[in-house]
């Protein structure tokens, strides 16, 4: 599956900060295994009119994931952002779904390190996220 998105701020309030994101994603499934990866690139208004925009930044993310007896999935995800003339900030992410009654309810929790950050100083930090989801 092939996906792409083109959101807008088009600067409707008059102070110069629209922008633009492009986002174009893949997914691939095959028995049991998920493959998905994103690109992203982002533009910014650095003055009047809305069309005078500057790339700010590029980025992309991996995800790798295998499903176990149809009920739980360990998953890897790689991720950097770099914003032009800035730091680039690396995460790397390990986390386990469980699906309950087939997709209707899945409980993800994962586990990230970033490393990166704004300007000349490299900021580290490690997150714990836990989430449940349930369609109807």
């Amino acid at each position: 599956m092939l996906r792409q998105r083109l959101p807008l701020d088009l600067d409707a309030d008059g102070e110069h900060a629209g922008s633009t994101r492009a986002v174009l994603d893949a997914t691939f499934m095959a028995h049991g295994v998920s493959l998905g990866a994103t690109v992203y690139a982002r533009t910014r208004q650095h003055r009047a009119p809305w069309s005078s925009q500057r790339l700010d930044a590029i980025g992309h993310h991996t995800q790798l994931g295998y499903v176990i007896a149809g009920r739980v999935e360990p998953v890897l995800r790689y991720a950097v952002v770099q914003p032009i003339g800035v730091t680039a900030t690396h995460e790397l992410a390990g986390g386990l779904a469980v699906y309950l009654r087939g997709h209707a309810i899945k409980w993800q929790t994962s586990v990230s390190a970033r490393l990166g950050g704004r300007g000349a100083r490299s900021t580290a930090a490690v997150t714990l996220t836990s989430q449940l989801g349930v369609a109807f």
